[in-house]
């Protein structure tokens, strides 16, 4: 049955529903005759019969271009560990093509299946008619919702703290202030910590810690003057790097000053609402862009982000509903659609930042004999034994080689370990003998997919001096976090991250970088509870390092360094919120 179909004989059915005694009894319209709500179930939103119809109908000509090939399922990561055909995409679509009547039988059994997808588009990137599903997935959602209503706990957070930027800022500051009554502390390198109280809700995940302040609260409004770029761009912090992840914000904001760009950050910036998009609530998704469309109304040539998912949601998303804005905020979305960028992309493809290849320093390193290697390691002052002790893949080579004189007949800038490209100017150079670093990347699914950046962030990876990159296998399958899905599917979130993690250590790395804060957290989830010792880091971070600290002035004063930015957030977790 098509969902034009399926949404006419919804309507005739629920208007059989709404004419029962029990639908009169109960003035929200009623789940599967609200008979089928769980006892205990807390009531939800009042429920609109004609939207969800309307919402419905949309999903028509979305979902007739489904093959049934059952290609998804080489790459859904859901049903790689369920192995269950209503968890791929092919069985949800299948689910859809009678909705209305589903919904009548059971809207909570509809409402779990379709939640149970990570909207990383994998089957999407896949998909031989090119069918849109992660869009089918949104709309279908949002026809649920405009059905049952939010529960409680979604109606608070997307109603009464997301679209209150102030009061989000003060409880981050309140939580960080307790947290280490409740917190455990796991893996000291990664900065994780447990949550014994609160197991039954986390299922023992590892989170990082909360700094002190987030950065909006300590940044205020800035309005930065362009600078030799000639660009201004409104950085927009998002969620995670405002209150979890400040020190990237920091990180963020050098590399504009550095590159000559000027700064701009209102006051009052929101959530970019993809929280309430997958959960298909439009009306607050609207509620919160109409929020930051009015805060935006600031001059600016662009609008660059460090989370890929508020990149993905704004360039892709926001544009969407521009049929329900008029005057300047339809311009401004026009605008988005065609300016925002993550920051990787806006370094290579719009500043034209050079990153010269440097990994043929690892070449050269690979090359030189054990004997020289181990005379190189004695002079950088770490001995044969630490030399025999390195992990698998640790190519042993330290900055005391990149710094040797150039042979006889070598080109000047050109020896062993240069690659044939000097360190640019302003780089931070490692100290003498110091030991290369090994990093991986992974592909976060709103980058690679959505934006269709990937070579970017490993451009600027590669061009770090001190730095040997190693591609890990399925670099850019999804972690598992999913934003919502890894609280209410824990379990399944837990196994797609254990095969990252699996992917990781294959190829023995320092650092495990990546685009996407969200990810980082999974990640950091993933190494701690395996004990492993390997850094999470965003890439923009790793590259402000390597531009020194010194080049971290903006234009009416010094910006915070990166490591004073990292030491504060450490100090300050779980410290008293400063007197304001």
């Amino acid at each position: 049955m098509s969902s034009a179909r399926a949404a006419a004989a919804f309507t005739c059915l629920h208007r059989r529903a709404e004419d029962s005694p029990m639908s009169q009894e109960n003035h929200t319209l009623p789940e599967a005759g609200r008979g089928s709500r769980p006892p205990g179930d807390p009531p939800r939103e009042r429920v609109s019969l004609a939207e969800t119809a309307a919402l419905m109908r949309e999903l028509d000509d979305l979902i007739a271009r489904c093959m049934r090939c059952g290609f998804c399922q080489e790459v859904c990561p859901v049903y790689g560990q369920t192995f269950r055909e209503a968890d791929v995409a092919r069985g949800k679509i299948a689910l859809l093509r009678d909705l209305g009547r589903e919904l009548i039988r059971d809207a909570g059994a509809v409402d779990e299946r379709l939640n149970r997808c990570l909207l990383c588009s994998s089957c999407e990137s896949i998909c031989p008619p090119g069918v849109g599903i992660t869009e089918i997935f949104l709309r279908a959602r949002a026809a649920i919702t405009a059905y049952r209503g939010l529960g409680p706990v979604k109606r608070l957070i997307f109603r009464a703290l997301l679209p209150r930027p102030r009061l989000f800022n003060r409880l981050t500051q309140v939580a960080a202030l307790y947290q280490d009554i409740f917190l455990k502390p796991e893996s000291p390198r990664l900065g994780t910590s447990s949550l014994p109280v609160f197991r039954p809700v986390t299922g023992g995940r590892h989170v990082p810690s909360l700094p002190r302040e987030p950065f909006s609260l300590r940044k205020g409004r800035i309005l930065e003057p362009a600078g030799k770029s000639g660009l201004k761009a409104l950085y927009f912090p998002g969620c995670v790097p405002d209150k979890l992840f400040p020190r990237l914000s920091d990180a963020s904001l050098k590399v504009l000053r550095r590159h000559g760009v000027g700064a701009v950050m209102p006051e009052g910036l929101a959530c970019c609402g993809i929280p309430l998009a997958a959960s298909g609530d439009r009306k607050g998704f609207l509620r919160l862009l109409d929020h930051n469309l009015e805060r935006l109304a600031l001059d600016f040539d662009c609008l660059v982000t460090s989370c890929a998912t508020c990149a993905s949601t704004i360039r892709d998303a926001w544009p969407r509903y521009r049929a329900y804005f008029t005057g300047h905020k339809r311009d401004m979305l026009d605008r988005l659609e065609e300016k925002t960028y993550d920051m990787t992309s806006f370094l290579v493809n719009v500043l034209k930042v050079d990153f010269p290849d440097r990994q043929a320093e690892a070449q050269a390193a690979a090359a030189i004999p054990a004997a020289s290697r181990d005379a190189a390691d004695r002079t950088a002052g770490r001995g044969d034994a630490a030399a025999r002790s390195a992990g698998p893949g640790d190519l042993g080579f330290t900055a005391a080689d990149e710094a040797r004189p150039a042979a006889a007949g070598e080109p000047e800038g050109q020896a062993a370990g240069s690659g044939g490209a000097p360190p640019p100017a302003g780089r931070a150079q490692p100290p003498a003998g110091a030991p290369l670093r090994r990093v991986t990347y992974h592909d976060p699914c709103h980058l690679r997919r959505a934006m269709k950046v990937f070579e970017e962030p490993r451009r600027i990876l590669r061009s770090l001096s001190g730095t040997v990159y190693a591609e890990m296998p399925e670099a850019e399958r999804c972690c598992g976090n999913g934003g919502s899905f890894s609280l209410l599917h824990y379990d399944v979130s837990r196994s797609i991250g254990q095969r990252k993690r699996d992917n990781i250590v294959s190829v023995s790395p320092d650092i495990v970088a990546t685009s996407c804060p969200a990810c980082m957290i999974q990640l950091m989830d993933v190494l701690s509870r395996n004990g492993d010792q390997a850094d999470v880091r965003h890439v923009i971070e790793l590259y402000a390092e390597s531009l020194g600290e010194e080049l971290g002035e903006a234009p009416g004063g010094e910006a915070p360094g990166l490591r004073e930015a990292r030491d504060r957030e450490e100090a300050g977790a779980g410290q008293g919120v400063p007197a304001s």
